[in-house]
């Protein structure tokens, strides 16, 4: 009995001894295990936490304003809304529909005076650039054209700007289209492009500033250089000058070898305008604006087949075209909700296009503006066959 009774006490205290060592075993191998688990999940941990990093850093960048630096297929770029010199009454309205169409697509950014007060719907995507009065009145063009692309550059360091007026029609995903072809995507090399134009006698061509113009980071920061060491070339206080502040830019770039470039498409057609839709179509423009493309092959080069020329009809605009100028806000309303019905609805038929266009744009004269022309009559087939290609290839 008494072995028995040890024999059982020892079966016992084994089996408690056992469990005992068989809980420090699992202890110890789900420490192992769990170990082994961390070493192998500690990577992925840090290359999670970087990219969470990142992602912060580059939400906290845009929030703040900050575009980032780099070259690639797709640039960063803003767009800069100058006040436009023609109906300054109407600027409200414009950039409230800028603000309601292209404009946060294109990450614009409205310049105004000091003592001027822009409601908030006319500007998404960033702050007013605000001028203030000690540094250029409304008529000083070029003081505030220095300002403003300083602002841009130490503000916002894009990899390109364009710079346009509260006028002007853009269509946003043609311009980052442009920026991404392989001669232009490179911030660190010089850019200046847009609708060439050559004043008579002159030496060097500017872009229009109504179609509007690009300048890469390097090419800005060449003018910030040199507006900085007080070059002569580059600053002028000519009243005319001061209302066309692109020629003293243009001169300024000119002087260190930098020069507008062909814009054009393989089918010579323009990409940027500085006349609106229906008045390129009709190639019904201003004289002075058709003789400034006169000598163009001196700076562009040879284009045997229009010598530079702008086109009627369908080839007046580019499928790629990036800019209207002299669009007031119905229109800007009128030709943005028009080319969304053709992306939509490419199979629109001409005559339902026809009816949708004469019930969206504006009538009255007053409405389209000074420097634009109303529709064309309902008996113009020929124009408005070209009209509507022009839409459709835009589009």
């Amino acid at each position: 009995m008494r072995s028995s009774r040890i024999l059982t006490n020892l079966s016992h205290k084994y089996n408690a001894q056992s469990s005992k060592m068989k809980g420090r075993i699992r202890i110890r191998l789900s420490s192992c295990f769990l170990l082994v688990f961390v070493m192998c999940l500690l990577p992925l941990l840090i290359s999670l936490k970087i990219s969470i990093d990142n992602l912060t850093s580059s939400q906290n960048k845009h929030n703040n304003g900050a575009l980032s630096q780099r070259v690639s297929s797709n640039p960063s770029y803003v767009t800069v809304i100058l006040p436009s010199v023609v109906n300054p009454k109407g600027r409200i309205k414009r950039l409230k529909a800028i603000a309601q169409t292209w404009g946060s697509d294109a990450g614009h950014i409205v310049v105004t005076d000091e003592d001027a007060i822009l409601p908030p719907d006319t500007y998404t995507n960033h702050p007013p650039i605000i001028v203030p009065r000690t540094v250029a009145k409304p008529n000083e063009g070029v003081p505030r054209l220095k300002y403003v692309i300083s602002q841009v550059y130490h503000m916002y360091n894009p990899d390109f700007a364009f710079f346009v007026n509260d006028h002007t029609f853009v269509i946003p995903e043609h311009a980052l289209k442009f920026l991404m072809l392989q001669k232009h995507n490179d911030p660190s090399q010089h850019l200046y492009a847009g609708h060439a134009l050559k004043p008579k006698n002159s030496e060097y061509a500017f872009n229009s500033g109504a179609s509007g113009y690009f300048l890469s980071r390097h090419t800005m920061e060449t003018l910030l250089s040199k507006w900085q060491s007080g070059d002569e070339l580059c600053d002028s206080n000519n009243k005319f000058i001061q209302g066309n502040p692109g020629l003293i830019l243009a001169q300024c770039l000119h002087s260190i070898g930098v020069n507008p470039i062909d814009t054009r498409d393989s089918l010579y057609r323009h990409k940027f305008h500085a006349f609106g839709i229906i008045r390129q179509t009709k190639l019904e423009v201003d004289e002075w604006y058709l003789n400034k493309h006169e000598g163009l092959s001196d700076i562009l080069g040879q284009d045997l087949k229009y010598d530079h020329m702008l086109q009627k009809g369908e080839e007046c605009c580019s499928s790629d075209t990036i800019s209207f100028h002299y669009v007031e806000w119905k229109e800007t309303l009128a030709l943005f909700e028009t080319l969304d019905k053709l992306r939509h609805e490419p199979d629109t038929s001409d005559e339902d296009l026809k009816h949708f266009v004469m019930e969206k744009w504006p009538s009255e004269k007053k409405d389209v503006g000074a420097y634009a022309h109303n529709l064309p009559p309902v008996t113009k087939k020929e124009i408005w066959c070209d009209f509507l290609k022009v839409l459709r290839n835009i589009a």
